[in-house]
C-alpha cells in the first residue's frame, strides 16, 4: 500500500495522509480507548464513591482501564509510521522533540491550570498537599514513583519518555538502536526481577514494552492481506478482551507485567490490522478519535464536578447506575469534544502558522 506522509507533521500524520493510508480505524479505536477510560473512571471512582454509596454500573466496565494500553501501543505506531524515514538524521531530532513538547505541554498546562485554579477556590482541593519538587515533576511530567496532581497525566510521564528515547533514533540509527534496545531490555527484565522505587519505576516499567509493540505493528502491517487482517483483528480482539475479562469477571489475578505484555500483543495486533484500512468507521466516531487527547485531560475533573453537582440536585433520583454511567461518558466526551473545537484545534493551528505552513490543512490526528 502506498502511504504518503507530509515534512510538517504535528502528531503523527495530517488527515490527507489519514485519508491515503486509510487510517480512520485507528482514530475510531483511539476512540474506543478514550471512551473506556472515561467509562472505567465513571464506574470506578464517580458512581460508588459519589452517587450510589458503593454501587457500579458492573464490573465488566472495570477492564476499562486498558484503553491506556491500546493508546501507548497506537502511539508507538503512529511515531514509527511517520517517523522510521528520519531515523539517523540529525538535523530532525530537535523539531521532533518540540513539535513532541507542543503537542503535549499546551493543552495539559491549560487544563491542570483550571484544575488548580478550581481547587483554590472550591472544595474539590487535593486532599494531601504537594511539595514543590512533586509540583514540577507534575508539571513538567518528569517521572516519579508518585502520582502527578492530575492523576491521569502519569501516562503523559510515559509518552514524554517515550518520545525522549525514540529521539536518539532519529540522532542515530544505530546508536539510538542501542540506546532503545537496552531500554527495553530492562522494561523486559526489571518488572520480572523488581523495578527500583522511585523514577526507576516508570522509566523501567512494562508499560513502555508498548510503544515498542506499536513499532512492530507499524513495521509490519504492510504485509498483511485482507484475510490476514481480519483474522489478526479477530485474534487480536479475544485476546485483549479476554485478559480484560477474565479479570473484571472471572477472578483471575494477573500481574502486572505478565498483564501487559498480554494486552500490549493484542493490541498490537489489532492495530496493525485496522491500519490496513479494512475498517470503515462512521465519521462521528472517527470525529471523538480526533477529540481524544481532549476527552482523555478533562473527562475526569468534569465527571467529578458534575456528580457534585447532581448529588447537591438530589439525583440519581432512582436511576439505575447503568443510565447514569452512560449519561456521564456521553457528556465527559461532549465537553472534551468543545475542548477539541475551541481549544486544542485552534492551538495547533497557531503552532502550525508559527511553522510558516500556514497553507497546510490543521492537523486532527492524535498520537495519545
Amino acid at each position: 500500500m502506498a502511504v504518503t506522509t507530509p515534512d510538517f507533521v504535528w502528531s503523527g500524520t495530517n488527515k490527507a495522509a489519514m485519508q491515503n493510508s486509510k487510517l480512520d480505524g485507528l482514530q475510531a479505536g483511539r476512540a474506543i480507548a478514550a471512551l473506556m477510560v472515561v467509562a472505567f473512571h465513571a464506574n470506578v471512582f464517580i458512581l460508588p464513591a459519589k452517587m450510589y454509596d458503593g454501587t457500579t454500573a458492573g464490573a465488566a466496565f472495570n477492564m476499562g482501564y486498558a484503553g491506556v494500553e491500546f493508546f501507548f501501543v497506537l502511539s508507538g505506531f503512529i511515531m514509527y509510521f511517520v517517523h522510521a524515514r528520519h531515523f539517523g538524521q540529525v538535523d530532525r531530532a530537535g523539531t521532533f522533540l518540540r513539535r513532541r513538547a507542543l503537542r503535549i505541554y499546551p493543552l495539559y498546562w491549560s487544563i491542570l491550570g483550571v484544575v488548580l485554579l478550581v481547587d483554590a477556590l472550591t472544595m474539590f482541593g487535593p486532599a494531601q498537599p504537594w511539595s514543590w519538587a512533586e509540583g514540577l515533576a507534575s508539571i513538567f511530567l518528569i517521572p516519579t514513583a508518585d502520582f502527578p496532581i492530575m492523576r491521569i497525566a502519569w501516562t503523559l510521564m510515559h509518552e514524554m519518555l517515550f518520545y525522549l528515547v525514540f529521539a536518539s533514533l532519529i540522532l542515530a540509527r544505530v546508536g539510538g538502536t542501542w540506546v532503545f534496545g537496552l531500554w527495553m531490555l530492562g522494561c523486559i527484565v526489571l518488572p520480572f526481577i523488581g523495578v527500583p522505587s522511585g523514577p526507576f519505576s516508570v522509566i523501567f516499567s512494562a508499560y513502555n514494552l508498548l510503544f515498542a509493540f506499536g513499532m512492530v505493528a507499524a513495521w509490519g502491517f504492510r504485509r498483511l492481506t485482507t484475510a490476514g487482517a481480519l483474522c489478526l483483528l479477530g485474534l487480536g480482539f479475544g485476546m485483549f478482551a479476554g485478559i480484560g475479562l477474565s479479570e473484571a469477571l472471572g477472578g483471575v489475578v494477573w500481574d502486572q507485567a505478565s498483564r501487559t505484555w498480554g494486552y500490549g500483543i493484542g493490541a498490537a495486533m489489532m492495530t496493525a490490522a485496522l491500519a490496513t484500512g479494512i475498517a470503515r468507521p462512521p465519521r462521528w466516531l472517527v470525529f471523538l478519535g480526533d477529540a481524544s487527547y481532549s476527552i482523555y485531560l478533562i473527562h475526569l475533573p468534569v465527571m467529578s464536578a458534575l456528580a457534585f453537582l447532581l448529588a447537591s440536585l438530589g439525583l440519581p433520583w432512582g436511576l439505575p447506575p447503568e443510565v447514569m454511567l452512560v449519561a456521564l461518558m456521553i457528556i465527559s466526551a461532549a465537553v472534551g469534544s468543545l475542548c477539541f473545537l475551541l481549544i486544542e484545534r485552534p492551538m495547533m493551528r497557531t503552532f502550525a502558522r508559527n511553522e510558516k505552513q500556514a497553507t497546510m490543512k490543521p492537523p486532527v490526528y492524535q498520537d495519545l
